[in-house]
């Protein structure tokens, strides 16, 4: 089972949340996005003016979102050093946020932040980044 962190819940983070639905050996376990309280992600997860409606359940309790029944950690943390992805599950983690384009930036400051076991795969770089090829220099905790 691969279990999904995603750093930044807008329309890409959406995205590959409804897209983990359709294969049943990927789970989202934690989302961060210090801009969009829970209320928001339920609302925004649920109807995607693109997209459309989802057509599954979601739903927020208890400070969790809950998509077609599984639940998902939620987070609000701007400073990525403060986000426990490994005591949320996640073994990958997805930045969706447009922040960490360059090397430096993903060595820098998401690599030493990330907790989960595994990788971290950047969306919208600037260059080619293969975070894994890099790993001895990130620092998991």
């Amino acid at each position: 089972m691969v279990k999904l962190g995603i750093n930044g819940f807008g329309r890409i983070g959406q995205m590959i949340t409804r897209a983990s639905a359709h294969f049943p050996d990927v789970e989202v376990v934690a989302v961060n996005d210090p801009f969009m309280d829970l209320d928001y992600m339920v609302y925004s997860m649920k109807y995607d003016s693109t997209h459309g409606r989802y057509p599954g359940t979601v739903e927020g309790k208890d400070g969790k979102l809950f998509v077609d029944g599984r639940p998902i950690s939620t987070f609000a943390e701007k400073d990525p050093k403060s986000i426990p992805w490994r005591d949320a599950g996640a073994t990958i983690v997805i930045d969706c946020t447009g922040i960490f384009k360059t090397i430096e930036k993903v060595l820098g400051d998401l690599c030493t932040c990330i907790q989960a076991s595994s990788f971290v795969f950047v969306i919208q770089p600037e260059e080619n980044l293969i975070v894994s090829k890099h790993r001895r220099e990130c620092t998991l905790r």
